[in-house]
């Protein structure tokens, strides 16, 4: 019920009272003077009628001709059927006019009956049948205006429930790609050590533990606190530094403050892990990967830059970075700016993105 009301509710009062008002103006400037007494209740019944005729006409023309054939691009069909509509209901008004005249003596001298003139009164037979096409005529424009822009508002609303529905479809698959992909990388950094027999092993472990917690339960949210976003780098950072070993060949810079900032969830960590899976492990030494991370007037400064073996057959770049740069877009229209470079065997990331 309440469902059928938020649907249809604000409609049917709209409607009411246009036709309200409609009823009220022609029923108070129907009267050239004071009418005689007892025949003001005569007088309200015809302006329930007349104005009844009014709203058949256009309900016939907007509830059915409109949605049948004008909106379906039926012209052909619509504009003679709009015309006979409107000769039809032109002689029946026309006709009751004179009717209720005839039928109740003296309306004539107190009732203007909305400018249609009289038979008998000089007026000659398609003037006097025709007089009531302007009013008749205005009424139905008006309401199919009406009509096409309630249309409009409902097909635009429509459209974007239909977009916002793609869109999260589509980052949902896109997040969907980078979670498994990039776990598969941390357990495999993992099964490394462990082969090694690391002493390091179990903090890596625990690390690992926060980032899997990060990955099943924070990434379910559209937006997460920058701060743990942050964090997630630093612990996978950290598992990379323990497993090559060294800690000059990785570097990240944190700058300003960031509890105040929040961010979609796994926006960053794709640039990271192509660095180091295309810088570090591809390259047994003079090997670097050197990140940077400030926040500057709720502004996010993101730079990341990795070297690469040249004649290496897995370039930097691919489907990760062209995904996160899908997901950029659906989701900071306007608000980011990303520049990816690939000069001198030195691929660099340069992000900056608005968070206020």
């Amino acid at each position: 019920m309440l469902q059928w009301i938020n649907k249809y509710g604000i409609r049917i009062l709209l409607n009411v009272c246009a036709w309200g008002l409609i009823f009220n103006a022609s029923y108070n400037n129907s009267f050239n003077y004071q009418p005689a007494e007892g025949m003001r209740d005569m007088f309200t019944l015809h302006a329930v009628c007349y104005n009844l005729l009014f709203l058949i006409a256009s309900s016939i023309n907007t509830f059915w001709l409109m949605p049948k054939y004008f909106l379906e691009k039926r012209y052909k069909i619509y504009i003679p059927a709009f015309i006979v509509l409107l000769l039809c209901f032109t002689v029946i008004m026309s006709n009751y006019n004179n009717w209720i005249v005839q039928k109740f003596p003296g309306v004539g001298e107190n009732f203007t009956s909305i400018g249609i003139g009289l038979k008998g009164s000089g007026l000659g037979w398609v003037d006097y049948y025709f007089s009531v096409i302007p009013s008749l005529f205005f009424l139905l424009f008006t309401f199919a205006i009406g009509y096409l822009t309630q249309q409009y508002f409902r097909v635009k609303r429509q459209q974007e429930i239909i977009g916002k529905k793609q869109t999260e479809s589509e980052l949902s698959l896109l997040k969907s790609q980078i979670n498994p992909h990039f776990l598969f990388n941390v357990l495999n950094s993992i099964y490394a050590l462990s082969l090694k027999k690391s002493d390091k092993t179990p903090e890596i472990v625990l690390k690992l533990s926060d980032i899997l917690r990060y990955m099943l339960y924070e990434t379910k949210q559209e937006k997460v606190p920058l701060e743990k976003e942050i964090d997630m780098i630093e612990n996978y950072i950290e598992i990379e530094k323990i497993r090559i070993g060294s800690q000059q060949q990785i570097s990240l810079e944190i700058k300003g403050a960031f509890d105040s900032y929040i961010i979609a969830p796994v926006i960053l960590i794709p640039f990271v892990e192509n660095a180091v899976k295309h810088g570090l492990d591809s390259m047994s030494e003079n090997a670097f990967v050197n990140i940077k991370i400030q926040i500057e007037q709720g502004i996010l400064k993101f730079y990341c830059s990795n070297n690469y073996k040249e004649n290496n057959i897995k370039r930097p770049g691919g489907i990760g970075l062209e995904n996160v740069r899908k997901r950029l877009e659906l989701l900071y229209p306007g608000k980011h700016n990303l520049l990816i470079k690939n000069e001198n065997a030195i691929f660099t990331v340069t992000l900056n993105l608005t968070l206020n």
